[in-house]
């Protein structure tokens, strides 16, 4: 395993990038307005390590910190129906850090699992996300959400103090902001059992818009969507207001959990298919 640490700039505040993850030649590891320690073979990398974002200042009206100015792959303005700009935005937010491998959930049928301090509104959030997708998805099928632990991907919201009982250098993901020190939520891989499990651990503290946001935002991270798009419209995009996903990001998701791709393919392999 391999260790990566990078440092974002966000106006007033920063977010960090911890990462573990297995080595793949020449692969780099998530960035963006987020603080991540992550498993998938895939990344965001800058040469200075450093983001500025002189115009962007810390909305008073929210704990999470506004949008930066990113560097994706590609400026996402047009037609959201055209399948070049679908293309775009898919290597944006899939590609968008430089990954050179594929991410993606390869089980047919994934159970989900929701637990600790849960709300009524958290499940609709679920239903209504798993409904949509399933409608998409022509290789994985999710559940809808058990109120139970024991499953193979469980979202448990847990309170900020949970956080300092969590071994960042196992964790596959770690996501906070690194002007607090406030985790937003973490991904932690449970090999204590027959059947590896995954569990994302969202900090309750967070109510409302941000929560929404964080909730979608750490299920599709997860699900393979470590890039950042710089549309406002779009989920991928940072900013805790976004609660609904876009056409332009359903379309994404339809592609990467299409028949066309297959977990760990190449860069390279992908662009040649979109082409």
């Amino acid at each position: 395993m391999v260790v990566v640490s990078l440092v974002f700039i966000v106006s007033a505040g920063c977010v960090t990038i911890h990462v573990n993850a297995p080595v793949f030649s020449s692969a780099q590891l998530p960035a963006a307005a987020e603080n991540v320690t992550g498993t998938p073979p895939s990344s965001e990398r800058y040469s200075s390590g450093v983001l500025d974002n002189e115009s962007a200042a810390r909305d008073p009206d929210t704990n999470l910190s506004p949008a930066k100015t990113m560097s994706p792959v590609s400026r996402i303005t047009a037609n959201p129906n055209s399948k070049s700009d679908v293309n775009r935005r898919f290597q944006d937010v899939v590609f968008g850090n430089e990954a050179q491998y594929l991410n993606r959930w390869e089980n047919r049928n994934v159970k989900l699992g929701v637990a600790g301090e849960y709300t009524r509104e958290d499940l609709k959030t679920l239903h209504d996300f798993v409904i949509r997708f399933n409608n998409v998805s022509d290789t994985t099928h999710l559940t809808l959400p058990y109120e139970s632990e024991n499953q193979e991907f469980t979202i448990r919201f847990v309170p900020p103090s949970f956080f300092s009982t969590i071994d960042e250098d196992v964790a596959d993901k770690v996501v906070r902001n690194t002007d607090t020190g406030e985790v937003y939520f973490a991904d932690v891989t449970n090999k204590n059992s027959w059947v590896e499990t995954d569990l994302i651990y969202i900090n309750s503290r967070f109510k409302g818009e941000e929560r929404k946001y964080l909730l979608l935002r750490a299920l599709l991270y997860d699900m393979g969507f470590e890039g950042y798009s710089d549309d406002p419209a779009s989920i991928f995009y940072f900013n805790p207001r976004t609660t609904e996903l876009s056409e332009m990001d359903w379309a994404v998701i339809d592609l990467l959990y299409s028949k066309k791709f297959t977990y760990g393919e190449s860069l390279s392999s992908v662009r040649a298919k979109l082409t």
